[in-house]
């Protein structure tokens, strides 16, 4: 099997990290997982991995066991992921305060 090179690279926002850092090893495996994946692939991956939300705002959907996270990321012109806001899903749609924050985030950038 050939390993793809990354043609996109991925920043992830401070506070971002900061939610990162709180996941489990193995909940933090899946996100690297997809964000690879999103890296290598870029605007080619589509749903069920990534969701338009609206104008540049893409969300990243990750599954690991029963938790379901979301993070939220731009692409710019330089081929930068710009990962701004994540959050773990408990519900069967997005809260409108985490769909709001992830927004605000996005168009910082």
């Amino acid at each position: 099997m050939q390993v793809v090179p990354p043609t996109y690279k991925a920043v992830i926002d401070t506070s971002t990290q900061e939610f990162l850092d709180d996941l489990s090893t193995k909940e933090l495996a899946a996100v690297a997982r997809q964000i690879k994946l999103l890296e290598q692939l870029g605007p080619l991956l589509t749903f069920p991995h990534t969701c338009h939300i609206k104008d540049k705002t893409w969300e990243l959907r990750i599954r690991c066991n029963k938790k379901i996270f979301r993070l939220y990321y731009i692409i710019d012109s330089d081929r930068q992921i710009k990962i701004s806001y994540g959050f773990r899903k408990t519900s069967n749609h997005i809260p409108k305060k985490h769909k709001k924050m992830a927004l605000k985030r996005t168009k910082k950038k």
